[in-house]
C-alpha cells in the first residue's frame, strides 16, 4: 500500500490518501484560505468533515501547503504504528461519564471516550513528572481543554504533529501559560551554577 497518493475525482478535486484509508482535500473558505476535510471512507461516499487542527490559527494557502499537511499526516501515522498505542473497551467512570473505550498512551497515561466528552487520566505516579504549571491535581485533563498540557508534559508519549497542534493550542488559548512553559523550559536548560 503506497504511503501517500494523488488522485483526482471526476469533480476535479485533488485529493491526498494516507495508507489508502485516510483522504484530505482542500476546500476553500476565504479570500484564497484554505480548511482541509477528511473522509476515511470516501469510496463509499461517505461525507466529509472539518479535519481537527486544520490550521484554524494558520490556515492553508497554497498546494504547496497541501501537500505538506498531507506528508505530515502521513508521519503522523508513522509515528503512532511506533507508539503502539492500544484500544480496549472500557466501562471506568470519569468527570464525563462512564468511559466506552480507552486508549493506552503508555504507562500511567490513559486516552477515555464517553458519550459526551473525552479526555486523559495520568496516574499519580506519571502526573507528578508533569510540570508544575501544567499538571491537574487530579491527574484528569480535559479533551480540547487540558489536553494539551498533557502532551506537552509528556511528550515521549506523542507524535511530533500531536506536539506541534498542543503548541499552537496553549499559545492561542493560554498565552499566559505559554510564557510561563517556555520560563519553565529555559530555566531547565541553562547551565549549572560554577561552585
Amino acid at each position: 500500500m503506497e504511503r501517500i497518493s494523488y488522485i483526482t475525482t471526476e469533480d476535479g478535486e485533488e485529493l491526498g490518501v494516507v495508507y489508502g484509508q485516510i483522504a484530505l482535500k482542500m476546500e476553500e473558505i476565504d479570500n484564497g484560505q484554505f480548511v482541509i476535510k477528511t473522509s476515511e471512507n470516501f469510496e463509499e461516499g461517505q461525507g466529509w468533515c472539518l479535519f481537527f487542527g486544520s490550521y484554524d490559527d494558520n490556515p492553508i494557502r497554497s498546494k504547496t501547503e497541501f501537500y505538506e499537511f498531507v506528508s505530515d499526516c502521513a508521519d503522523h501515522m508513522d509515528e503512532v504504528k511506533l507508539l503502539d498505542r492500544q484500544t480496549t473497551e472500557s466501562n471506568v467512570q470519569t468527570p464525563w461519564g462512564q468511559a466506552y473505550s480507552q486508549i493506552s498512551f503508555g504507562e500511567g497515561v490513559t486516552y477515555f471516550t464517553t458519550g459526551i466528552s473525552f479526555g486523559f487520566r495520568v496516574d499519580r505516579e506519571v502526573n507528578q513528572t508533569i510540570p508544575t504549571i501544567l499538571r491537574t491535581e487530579d491527574g484528569w485533563y480535559a479533551d480540547m481543554v487540558e489536553d494539551h498540557r498533557v502532551i506537552l508534559g509528556l511528550p515521549d508519549h506523542f507524535t511530533s504533529s500531536e506536539r506541534k497542534q498542543a503548541e499552537r493550542q496553549i499559545k492561542r488559548d493560554e498565552p499566559h501559560l505559554w510564557q510561563a512553559l517556555q520560563a519553565h523550559r529555559e530555566l531547565e536548560q541553562a547551565p549549572a551554577p560554577f561552585i
